[in-house]
């Protein structure tokens, strides 16, 4: 049967029904497109914003230094040593450095330097440091800060190690200490209108990386290692005050070149060249076979007048010229680097052979000894007291009230007044013209007073006749009255032009070579005693005095105890650090270290210096 043809309308429906079918596909399509770019688009708006919080978070993060903490720079023994740990003790180093060069420089421009290393007014890091830093070619002055911070750290976690292996631990009163510490802080950054964490990590404190519990850490390790060094000092010391007298004695003995003084006249034969050089040894072996003191002071005449000096006659007085006193055995041995000694066998010089000859218990006074100077001449010896104790050196208490000697500028103003005044008068009183009597000085009597009155001054030939009696006035002042120091001090308060007029004129502790001669002659005359009084005069004008005490400052026993002492706690301290050494230094972040400290200096420099001229 043939197949039956479809109507047009029938036709038209299946090709209308495709074309919906298409169109539906289509669109379904189309549709899943604008889902997918809108989904698209929110996640990339999720992904921006994300990054923009993560960004900021990092800006923040780094800005509190969360990045930058926990940078170990190196290990000391078994401790882990932070980056700001570093930054903290090269700042310390720093500011004490800059602190002394400052006020040094107050004594003359330079001084500062000269003394400490460091300019205080130029950067650390554009300075180049004069010594050896470990490591560093040509190193400049941070480079040494920076050094000295690291022996600090080491020396500082070798107590603290020392601390735990022997259970020492911070008492309250160690643990108050720490807190001061961490409160005067506080303070600092209060005042200087920041937080306390934020302070520690501005250029203030020490940078970014430090924070309140590394700050702390730092700070309590410190004070441990005053603590255990305070211990291990008196257990030391309490070990040298508990020696016998015998066995003091015994390490006198047994060290004369660490303990012994000596005692010598010396005097040198110089030659010019190596033609000379047999006649100079000829003369120093004549001068070498004198007996005693007085043959050799007439032989060393006899041969300076043979050299034409005129003043030949002051050896046989002046023992500045050939005497040296109380000489350790170091100052003799030294005197090698500045005589050019030659170097004899074993490679030890002259002087250091010299030494060995003054310094032998065998020594007797008026033994000779001859050292050639290389091609110089030669040095002639004269024991004059072989080895022995040092003497006990003492200090003494005193007040004073000074009458000043006018400066030669206000001298010469009042004697320009003076003829001004007299040429302005000189017709008026040419027939009225009295002659006055000159100033004459005169020793005040003393013998209505039972106080002890010295007045050290040659009324023949007194400086100031006038001001010496203005002086002595003062003083009869003082007789009148309580004759008490402090009716002496009230007094000082009251005439004296020193520096220390408001502390009464008192000078403590003062030691041997500190005051002028005519000064300290007076404190130190025989037979002085609290309460004496008297006037002396010097280049800077009369003064009354007042004696308090003089006290033992040291003795050959004090030099013993504190040389051992010191030798003892020296090797200690050396052995507790030898066992923590330094390793995995990481030099890479010592820059981070010098950058830091460019940021101090700029601090500093700019709060105490007026100059423009400071380069940062």
């Amino acid at each position: 049967m043939a197949k039956q043809e479809k109507s047009a309308a029938e036709l038209y429906r299946e090709e209308r029904k495709a074309r919906l079918a298409k169109a539906a596909k289509k669109n379904s399509k189309k549709q899943n497109k604008i889902i997918w770019n809108k989904k698209n688009k929110s996640f990339a708006t999720v992904a921006f914003i994300l990054a923009l919080v993560i960004g900021i978070s990092a800006i923040v993060l780094n800005s509190l230094g969360m990045f930058d903490r926990n940078k170990k720079m190196m290990t000391v023994g078994e401790a882990e040593v932070d980056k700001y740990e570093v930054v903290y003790y090269s700042s310390r180093v720093y500011q004490n450095l800059f602190e002394m060069s400052m006020q040094y420089d107050q004594y003359g421009e330079g001084y500062g330097q000269m003394l400490t290393g460091l300019d205080w007014q130029t950067q650390p890091d554009k300075q180049a440091f004069s010594g050896v830093v470990e490591g560093v070619e040509n190193p400049t002055v941070a480079d040494y800060i920076v050094s000295q911070a690291k022996t600090e750290i080491q020396r500082v976690k070798a107590y603290v190690k020392y601390a735990e292996d022997n259970g020492i631990t911070l008492d309250a009163e160690g643990l108050a200490e720490v807190q001061s510490v961490i409160n005067d802080m506080k303070t600092a950054a209060q005042n200087s209108g920041y937080g306390y964490a934020n302070f520690l990590r501005s250029e203030y404190g020490y940078g970014k990386g430090m924070t309140p519990k590394l700050f702390e850490k730092i700070i309590t390790e410190a004070v441990l290692a005053e603590k255990v060094q305070e211990l291990k000092n008196e257990e030391i010391t309490a070990s040298y005050d508990a020696l016998s007298d015998a066995e003091i004695e015994k390490l006198f003995t047994d060290n004369l070149k660490k303990f012994g003084v000596v005692s010598y006249r010396s005097y040198t034969v110089n030659a010019a060249d190596e033609a000379e050089m047999e006649a100079a040894k000829k003369t120093a072996e004549t001068l070498a076979t004198v007996e005693g003191e007085e043959a050799f002071l007439k032989t060393v005449s006899e041969l300076e007048e043979a050299l034409k000096n005129e003043k030949f006659a002051d050896y046989l007085t002046d023992d500045t010229l050939t005497l040296t006193e109380d000489e350790s055995y170091e100052s003799v041995a030294g005197v090698a680097h500045d005589h050019d000694y030659d170097h004899g066998e074993a490679g030890a010089s002259e002087a250091e052979k010299c030494g060995e000859w003054l310094f032998d218990a065998e020594r007797e006074a008026g033994d000779t000894y001859i050292a050639e100077n290389t091609g110089k001449g030669y040095t002639v010896y004269m024991v004059t007291e072989p080895v022995h104790k040092v003497d006990s050196e003492y200090t003494y208490d005193v007040r004073h009230i000074l009458v000043k000697f006018p400066e030669e500028n206000e001298e010469e103003a009042a004697a320009d007044e003076t003829a001004e005044d007299a040429d302005e008068t000189e017709n008026k009183t040419e027939d009225k013209e009295e002659e006055k009597e000159p100033v004459k000085a005169e020793l005040l009597d003393t013998s209505a007073y039972e106080a002890v009155v010295d007045i050290d001054v040659d009324i023949e030939n007194v400086k100031n006749p006038e001001l010496y009696m203005k002086a002595q006035d003062i003083l009869k002042e003082y007789l009148d009255g309580e004759n008490t120091e402090e009716a002496f001090a009230e007094l000082a308060k009251k005439y004296s032009e020193d520096g220390n007029a408001e502390d009464g004129g008192i000078y403590e502790d003062v030691t041997k070579g500190y005051m002028v001669a005519e000064f300290e002659n007076w404190a130190y005359e025989e037979g002085r005693k609290a309460g004496d009084v008297g006037i002396v005069e010097t280049e800077f004008g009369y003064h009354i005095m007042y004696f308090i005490k003089t006290e033992e400052a040291s003795s050959w026993i004090s030099v013993i105890k504190d040389t051992g002492i010191s030798e003892d706690y020296t090797e200690f301290e050396e052995g507790i650090i030898e066992a923590v050494p330094v390793a995995d230094y990481n030099t890479k972040y010592i820059s981070d270290v010098k950058d830091f400290l460019k940021l101090n200096a700029r601090t500093l420099i700019s709060n105490n210096t007026q100059s423009t001229q400071i380069t940062f």
